[in-house]
This record gives structure tokens, C-alpha cells and sequence, in this order.
């Protein structure tokens, strides 16, 4: 039996007739990045809960923290202004996934549960559980081997919209430059020395 021979245009046609829906649900998400310049603002999910990260300063109804200061810098990177939209660790996924805000900052770690829901930029932190002792104990716990459970790794990452590529990229491009330019480590030195 012959394999029928579709022209190329056909081919192409069918191809793109399938993707369709998949690219129509991705749509709001492609265009991520050109909705935020246009609206003129960058809403930010945060949670005012995790210094260094993210504190709400509720007295002075005020946000403070390293990923405070850098949504306001990728958001004046972008021309417009930072919004803090308030939520909770319990309530953070839903609430980014029903568009309450167009990224999510806050010391949020990278999860293989969250990424099946959403995008994340490159890590901008390493982190992990690291072994401590009081130092009246130092001599009981000189190596690995002497601590119960072993070390773990973590990174940190901002929350992105499932199929934003363009606005992934940019925030992606960003956190290089601001890590290349020393932006990144004076903001965090800014709340952490």
C-alpha cells in the first residue's frame, strides 16, 4: 500500500487547523508581555510574609523586600509601574493561574508540582537546607555523616503564566542582566547585610 502524498500547503494546512485550540487557549498567555506594557502596569502576586523577600508593612500599607525592589525594577525596565496584589502560600497558585497577576515574586521556590501549572524564570537563588549546631555541640557534628538527614537543594524563581514565552524570556533576560550588572546583589545586600 502507498503512503498518500499530501502537497505541502496541505500538509501545512492540517498542521495548523490542529494546533489551533491549543494556540487559542495560549493566546492571553503570548501576549503576556504586550498586555502589561499596555495596561501600564505589572501586577505583582506576593505574599508580605517572607523577609528578606516579601514583607507587607501593613501599619504603613507598604511592601518591602529584595523581590519588592525588583519587581520594581523589571517593571520600570517594562515603562510602568509595579502593583502589589496580596496573597497567601495557600492561595497563591489559584491566584496566579486565575490571573489575578501577571507574575509572582516572593522568595517562591521551584517546584516540579507548581511548574506542572505554570512557567518559572531561571532560578535567580540557589537555597536549601543547611546543617547548623550551637557551638557547644560543634565537636558531636564535624561531618556530613554526623547529621541525621541529608542537605537539600532548592532555587527560586518568579511565577510566569503557562505559555507566556515572550514574557518569560524577557523576565529571563532580565534577571541576567540585573545579576551581570550588579543590580541584583546590591538589592539583595540592601536587606540581607
Amino acid at each position: 500500500m502507498k503512503a498518500l502524498a499530501l502537497p505541502s500547503f496541505a500538509a501545512g494546512l492540517i498542521v495548523a487547523l490542529l494546533s489551533a485550540p491549543a494556540m487559542a487557549q495560549n493566546t492571553d498567555a503570548a501576549n503576556q508581555l504586550d498586555a502589561v506594557v499596555k495596561n501600564g502596569k505589572l501586577r505583582v502576586c506576593t505574599t508580605g510574609d517572607y523577609k528578606p523577600f516579601t514583607f507587607h508593612d501593613k501599619t504603613a500599607n507598604s511592601y518591602q523586600g529584595i523581590d519588592i525592589d525588583l519587581a520594581k525594577s523589571l517593571a520600570s525596565s517594562l515603562g510602568v509601574e509595579a502593583e502589589f496584589v496580596e496573597t497567601t502560600w495557600k492561595t497563591l497558585l489559584p491566584d496566579f493561574t486565575a490571573g489575578k497577576c501577571d507574575i509572582a515574586m516572593g522568595g517562591i521556590s521551584v517546584t516540579l508540582e507548581r511548574q506542572k501549572q505554570v512557567f518559572f524564570s531561571e532560578p535567580y537563588l540557589i537555597n536549601g537546607k543547611a546543617p547548623i549546631a550551637r557551638c557547644a555541640d560543634t565537636a558531636k557534628f564535624q561531618t556530613i555523616a554526623d547529621i541525621d538527614k541529608p542537605l537539600q537543594y532548592g532555587e527560586v524563581g518568579y511565577m510566569l503564566p503557562e505559555g507566556a514565552v515572550v514574557f518569560k524570556a524577557y523576565v529571563d533576560q532580565w534577571v541576567h542582566l540585573a545579576k551581570a550588572t550588579g543590580e541584583f546583589d546590591r538589592i539583595y545586600d540592601s536587606h540581607v547585610k
